[in-house]
């Protein structure tokens, strides 16, 4: 593949990155991804979850391929606003206190109005605070300080600013004069201008490619459910494009493509590695294998949709795909009148494909009805929210959905 594409990938990503897009808050990020798709003639939506599934083409749509990426990145939100005007802040995804220090925000207010502020240290000045070195950040120890005139939380509200908004931080974009790429929340816009160099470098050449080709941009990656629903029928391998971990223990390098093998949820297909890893050798790339401790992908989460709409297990990789033949079990064979309308899931947000309404609880009381009480923590994880008061009660409930969507699907 020509260097052009590479060039235009990045120049993409820089686009993508100037759009504040936290997890819960993807709106402009997910449309500007949809229209670059269809500007290079890829037919492309908006899934009901908020992310994006375009049609790259390919032959055979019985032995699909999921490319997946996430436009999400790490952010913040109100969680107070201070009697001095200043905001308490809670993490979305996994955002640390200690990189959000000293860092330039923007407060998006659901009025459409964005106002300016710095992440510091309460008690911010060493030349005051003699603890300063020693004071352990935390979303209790940091705070943001809003470049307005205000002293009280009336004021502060007054700028329309409420408990639930959004802050950003300031990505820094810029590409060095040497070609380097430098940035916030390259995790994982740089992987959405990959996909997009492939899409054009299909458009350019005119290839079909000989399996059909999704490319799902999702939008809850860092929370830990991006790619758990808008799986097309056919799908039979998943694999996400994401940032490569370096570190100690790790052979990997910024310069190299990583192979993910196990993650912190467990192995990776061995069979679709293993495709990786020989395709990398064709193509001559360099290349390394890797286990990332604290780590985990959209793939991973695919997982946990189990079944998408033509009733088979999915294959997964993370540049890896792990086998779906664990979770079979608790769904109803394919042509059974529920969990094979589509590929999507009910996620603890309230957002649904259709058809897939409250469709993890399903799974949830099916794995309790089936496998019984030691199966507890398993079936709480896929209903996604507080445990009932009784597992009776879980089976009873579920039972009564089961009933009265099975007239509905």
């Amino acid at each position: 593949m020509e260097r052009k594409y590479a060039e235009f990938a990045a120049t993409k990503a820089c686009e993508l990155l100037a759009i504040d897009s936290p997890s819960g808050y993807t709106r402009k990020a997910a449309t500007w991804v949809k229209e670059a798709f269809e500007a290079l003639g890829f037919a492309a939506k908006i899934t009901t979850k908020g992310g994006v599934l375009a049609d790259l083409g390919g032959a055979d749509k019985d032995d699909a391929l999921f490319l997946q990426a996430h436009t999400d990145t790490l952010g913040a939100m109100v969680a107070e606003i201070k009697a001095n005007g200043r905001l308490k802040l809670t993490p979305l995804g996994g955002l640390r206190a200690e990189n959000a220090e000293t860092e330039n925000v923007r407060v998006h207010t659901r009025t459409g109005k964005i106002i300016e502020g710095t992440v510091q240290l309460c008690n911010a000045s060493v030349h005051v605070n003699g603890e300063y070195g020693e004071a352990k950040r935390t979303f209790d120890t940091v705070e943001a300080v809003l470049d307005e005139d205000v002293k009280t939380a009336e004021a502060t509200r007054a700028l329309g600013i409420e408990v639930g908004d959004i802050v950003c931080l300031e990505p820094r974009t810029r590409i060095t004069s040497s070609g380097y790429i430098k940035s916030r929340f390259l995790d994982d816009k740089l992987s959405v201008g990959v996909l997009l160099g492939l899409a054009k470098y299909l458009h350019d050449t005119g290839k079909t490619p000989a399996r059909r080709v999704y490319a799902h941009v999702t939008v809850y990656e860092e929370v830990g459910h991006g790619g758990s629903g808008s799986v097309p029928s056919g799908v039979t391998e998943s694999i996400s494009v994401d940032m490569g971990c370096v570190g100690d223990g790790l052979t990997c390098t910024e310069k190299q493509v990583s192979i993910c093998v196990k993650d912190s949820g467990g192995p990776y297909s061995y069979e679709v590695v293993g495709k990786l890893i020989d395709a990398a050798k064709k193509e001559g790339a360099d290349y390394t294998l890797d286990v990332y401790p604290h780590y985990g992908s959209d793939v991973e989460a695919v997982r946990h949709a189990a079944w998408h709409d033509g009733g088979k297990p999915v294959s997964r990789a993370c540049v890896n795909p792990r086998s779906l033949d664990e979770l079979a079990p608790l769904a109803p064979q394919p042509g059974g009148d529920v969990l094979t309308a589509d590929g999507a899931i009910f996620h603890a947000v309230g957002l649904v494909e259709p058809g897939g309404q409250l469709r993890d609880h399903f799974l949830a009381g099916l794995a309790l009805v089936k496998h019984g009480e030691q199966h507890r923590p398993a079936a709480q994880r896929a209903a996604g929210h507080a445990a009932p008061k009784s597992f009776a009660e879980r089976g009873a409930r579920v039972r009564e959905l089961l009933v009265f969507l099975s007239a509905q699907l």
